[in-house]
């Protein structure tokens, strides 16, 4: 219908329905290209919050996503995958989008490293050891290139223990044998010696491992020892590659974590008693026993041994007590040196559905499970101690938060007797992987040998005469004195 056949009195009508719509459509029309130039930040934006952007690009290709992985990938179709870039997933969606007109790169983090072993009848998915932060982590520790252990056969030579090929039973593919005799110590690659004169030549090629299980406060002194003598230890030193602790933590992967009840709940309700201890050496550097003296006044220490009044030999009935009567054990250090964590500590606290109370707070919480035990530390006097054991066998909800560790981490025990992949990250499976690279020998060395060894311990008695003179300063007064009969011996 042409403008000029309408009638004259209907078109201002027409022209003011003309220009309303008009009005009403362009902005639609701008939004809608302006959304589309949207759509690919937002979809991926909407369709996993972890994802992050990462480097600024210009490429304007169409995305494609990949839905079968938790974190995804996002890619263009056209071009090849540029280089992932690793993402922490607790990053909040608030926090990933940049301000830019160019196409960003979108990135996750790739699948963690798993390890998988056994342990006490349960199969175990673990994703992290908690260990000194500069030693190699888990998967490092764990995995060895075939290729190279093929290629030769490395030896570890014993110098003067009682080691032997069975230390390997954790990685026997790995190819190293234990050899001994001073006769082959030119063909070592490793050299393990506890006994240090010093006076052992070594090759520039030679990994020279100091070995002890004691503390320096009870064994030899390497102050006198060149700098680089010694390459590693062998021992329960956590920053050391050769560590051999006698137990570890580890984290569960997702697939393994332990969700309902992880704790029995009857058997907490029945407890009854205090703390226990299972003690032969009575006197000590650390002064533990005069803590532990002066904490029964207060508090209930049951002490089997010979440094108290009751027995139960080992593997009695009677260690069924632990976790049956007890709420804590006294996991305590003869001294109180770096790393130094007394095997009971893995065995009877962990090992057991006891709290474990531990001397000195910062030598054990690296390597233990988070809110897993007590330390002396952590009080200012014995009674203020004491007076918190009372609190926490009065309200057991409390007590039992002390296990909920358990549903993330497992503590494994290394009883020395059994060398299977329990022992793969640590120890001798360690040396022997070491042997095998070209640059262990210069990497790893202990320059100072005093400052790493002599000097790592506390005064002797320091901690606990700090803690009984706070105490005395502040006049405390037994409230309760526990049945003499079972105190500490003199």
């Amino acid at each position: 219908m042409r403008w000029r056949n309408i009638i004259f009195k209907w078109r201002p009508l027409l022209l003011i329905v003309a220009v309303i719509y008009t009005i009403l459509i362009i902005p639609s029309w701008f939004s809608s290209s302006l959304d589309e130039t949207k759509d690919e930040p937002r979809l991926a934006q909407g369709v996993n919050p972890k994802l992050k952007l990462g480097r600024k690009s210009s490429n304007n290709s169409k995305l494609t996503i990949d839905h079968s992985a938790e974190l995804m990938k996002i890619k263009p179709e056209t071009e090849a995958p540029k280089k992932l870039i690793n993402v922490k997933p607790d990053l909040k969606p608030s926090a990933q989008l940049e301000t830019n007109n160019e196409q960003p790169e979108m990135v996750v983090a790739s699948e963690k490293f798993v390890f998988k072993l056994n342990y006490r009848g349960q199969s175990l998915a673990i994703e992290e050891v908690l260990t000194h932060p500069d030693m190699p982590k888990l998967k490092e520790r764990v995995t060895f290139s075939p290729d190279l252990a093929k290629s030769n056969r490395t030896k570890i030579l014993i110098w003067d223990s009682g080691f032997g090929q069975q230390n390997l039973g954790g990685c026997p593919e790995w190819n190293c044998e234990v050899i001994s005799g001073a006769g082959n110590l030119a063909s070592a690659d490793v050299v393990v010696i506890q006994s240090p004169s010093f006076t052992i030549k070594k090759e520039p090629h030679q990994l020279f491992v100091y070995y002890s299980q004691e503390s320096p406060r009870n064994s030899a002194s390497l102050g006198q020892g060149p700098p680089g003598y010694f390459n590693t230890m062998f021992g329960f030193r956590h920053d050391t590659v050769g560590g051999s602790p006698y137990g570890y933590t580890v984290k569960l992967a997702p697939e393994s974590r332990r969700t309902g009840e992880i704790v029995d709940k009857k058997l907490v309700m029945g407890k009854s008693k205090g703390a226990t201890w299972f003690v032969s050496h009575c006197s000590t550097q650390s002064h533990r026993e005069e803590y532990v003296r002066e904490l029964q006044k207060y508090f209930q220490v049951d002490i089997y041994g010979q440094c108290g009044t009751m027995r139960c030999a080992k593997g009695d009935n009677c260690e069924n007590s632990v976790d049956k009567d007890y709420h804590f054990y006294m996991a305590l250090e003869n001294s109180i040196c770096q790393d130094y964590i007394t095997e009971k500590l893995w065995n009877q606290g962990y090992s057991h559905t006891v709290v474990p109370i531990v001397l000195k707070r910062s030598l054990v919480e690296a390597y233990v499970p988070p809110k897993s035990f007590i330390a002396f530390d952590d009080f200012e006097t014995v009674q203020e101690m004491a007076d918190y054991l009372k609190h926490l066998m009065e309200n057991k909800t409390e007590y039992m938060s002390y296990f909920d560790w358990r549903k993330d981490y497992e503590v494994i025990y290394l009883n020395g007797l059994a060398h299977d992949e329990l022992e793969k990250p640590w120890g001798f499976c360690q040396l022997c992987r070491l042997s095998h690279l070209k640059d262990s020998a210069t990497k790893y060395t202990i320059q100072n040998l005093s400052k790493f060894w002599d000097q790592s311990c506390d005064p002797d008695g320091k901690l606990v005469s700090e803690i009984l003179a706070k105490s005395r300063a502040k006049g405390n007064s037994p409230t309760q004195v526990v049945n003499n009969s079972t105190q500490v011996k003199n």
